[in-house]
C-alpha cells in the first residue's frame, strides 16, 4: 500500500520537471530581447536610408517588411518584458505601416517623405525606450 502514494507522486514531479524545461529566465529573456532591438535598430537604418527622391514604393515597402520581421521578433523577445514599452513601440510601428501603404504611387512619394521619417522616428524613439527600459 506504501507504492500508490509515491506513484501518485511520480506524474506530478514528472509536470513540474516537464514545466520548467520551457522556460526562459528573466536575463534571457532581456538578453533575447536586446538582441531583436539591434536587428530592428539595423532595419530601420536600411529602412531610413530608402527614404530618398530616387526610391520606389517597391523599395520602401521592400525594406520596411524587411523591418517589419526585424519588429516582430522583437515584439515576442519583449512578450515577458517591458509591455507598456512594446505596446508603445506597437503603436509607433503600426503607423509607420500605415504610412508607407498609404502613399499611393510614385507620384505622391516625394511628398509623403517628410511624414515617413517623422513616422519612422517615432519608432525609433520608441525602439530607445524599449531598450532603455531592458538596460541594453
Amino acid at each position: 500500500m506504501r507504492r500508490r502514494p509515491a506513484l501518485a507522486v511520480l506524474p506530478i514531479a514528472a509536470a513540474l520537471a516537464l514545466g520548467a524545461c520551457g522556460t526562459d529566465t528573466p536575463e534571457q529573456n532581456s538578453a533575447q530581447a536586446c538582441e531583436a532591438a539591434e536587428e530592428l535598430a539595423t532595419a530601420l537604418d536600411d529602412l531610413e536610408a530608402t527614404l530618398t527622391q530616387d526610391a520606389t514604393i517597391d523599395e520602401i515597402r521592400a525594406a520596411r517588411d524587411a523591418a517589419d520581421a526585424a519588429q516582430e521578433r522583437l515584439d515576442e523577445a519583449a512578450a515577458d518584458v517591458a509591455r507598456d514599452r512594446a505596446d508603445t513601440l506597437d503603436d509607433a510601428w503600426d503607423r509607420l505601416d500605415d504610412a508607407v501603404d498609404d502613399v499611393a504611387g510614385d507620384a505622391t512619394l516625394a511628398e509623403a517623405l517628410d511624414s515617413l521619417r517623422d513616422e519612422a522616428a517615432q519608432v525609433r524613439a520608441a525602439r530607445q525606450e524599449l531598450v532603455d527600459e531592458l538596460t541594453c
